[in-house]
Order: C-alpha cells, then structure tokens, then sequence
C-alpha cells in the first residue's frame, strides 16, 4: 500500500483555485476509489483530523480485505467507485 500522507506529492492548487471551483462538503466521511483490474486507488478521510488520504490497494482478496480493515478505521460510511457503484463498507 502507498498512502500519500506528504501533501508535497499531490498535484499544487492554489487555495484561491480551491474556494472557487469547492463544492461545500454534504457528508465528510465517504470515499472515492478508482476502481482498476490490478489496483484500486482509494481517498478517504485522514484519522484524527479534516484531511484526506489516497492509498493504493490490490486487487486480490486479501488486498480488498486489507482496503475494507483501511476505510473501516477511517469511520467510512459509504463512497462512490469509478464505474458509479455505490459501496457501504458496513455491509
């Protein structure tokens, strides 16, 4: 897995960009993930504070069970994939 905790090695906008083209936020703890054939790219809210994460997962059983352990500690209520499936990670 590799989680981009340094803001460094996510693309720059500027903060006046941000306020701009921001939608307000409706609910804070749900996730996107980029769902692939080899490897998923999840973003999520960060543990212990307003920011968010993006890790990489495989696609194996085992990787999925290790992205479902990942949002579950991250209090994850729902999100959205690629393809527009809705995933509940309390199912």
């Amino acid at each position: 897995m590799r989680v981009m905790a340094n803001r460094s090695e996510a693309p720059k906008r500027s903060s006046e960009a941000q306020a701009i083209d921001g939608l307000p936020v409706i609910r804070y703890n749900v996730a996107g993930i980029d769902l692939g054939s080899k490897e998923h790219w999840v973003c999520a809210p960060s543990k212990g504070d307003r920011g968010r994460e993006i890790a990489k997962f495989g696609a194996t059983t085992p990787e999925l069970l290790r992205m479902a352990q990942w949002l579950k500690e991250r209090q994850v209520e729902g999100g959205d994939g690629q393809h527009g499936s809705v995933l509940d990670p309390a199912a």
